[in-house]
């Protein structure tokens, strides 16, 4: 059965995406460093990739940002209201700074995005801390590729969001991740995940309509 879903899973991501799979890896020119706590990039427009180094979590509000976002392990990340990101969002075991971006959360978080739009792939793995996509005080945003939160250790949160692909949430060893109200045009994977009012093409797992 684990392989069935598996399959089933990619045949919809690439159905999702027109036969690509996009990666953290796309080139979109130079990159620059968002250092500091916070770390912040000047200019309501930054044509490039950014990357978060250790120790640094990078304060996106309002702007717009042509190119990938790549948070270092230790690193962390918070994109605010009115931001859009024209590439992939790739955090692999980022770090745990202290806060409530939107409000709630633990008081502890490594991946924050509001009410914002990502226009690429989603993935946020080991996180330590909060991991909130909507939720904990969090407007809904809008990600028109797919979403993955998995095997991280903190609370998850995914809330009111809109998703034009696929969104997956699974293996996640911290307090049971909140997957409600999203909108998800194809596949929504939950194990473990509570949660209701979600509507998609198909629902696998632990969160419900």
């Amino acid at each position: 059965m684990r392989k069935m879903v598996v399959a089933v899973l990619a045949a919809g991501m690439l159905a999702a995406t027109g036969g690509v799979l996009y990666s953290a890896g796309e080139a979109f020119g130079s990159t620059v460093n968002c250092v500091g706590t916070p770390g912040t990039l000047p200019g309501t427009t930054i044509n490039s990739n950014v990357n978060v180094p250790s120790g640094s979590w990078c304060n996106i509000q309002g702007q717009t940002v042509n190119g990938n976002i790549n948070v270092a392990p230790g690193g962390g990340l918070v994109v605010g209201s009115g931001s859009t990101i024209n590439g992939n969002i790739n955090a692999t075991n980022p770090g745990s700074f202290v806060g409530n971006p939107c409000g709630g959360g633990s008081g502890h978080f490594s991946v924050v995005i509001g009410t914002a739009t990502v226009t690429g792939t989603t993935s946020v793995t080991g996180a330590p801390a909060d991991v909130t996509l909507g939720g904990n005080g969090c407007g809904g945003g809008v990600f028109k590729n797919n979403v993955y939160l998995n095997s991280n250790h903190g609370p998850v949160s995914l809330q009111g969001e809109n998703i034009t692909g696929n969104a997956q949430v699974q293996n996640n060893t911290g307090p049971t991740p909140i997957v409600a109200n999203n909108t998800v045009s194809n596949i929504l994977y939950c194990s473990p995940a509570t949660g209701s009012g979600n509507k998609a093409k198909t629902i696998y797992g632990t969160c419900t309509f």
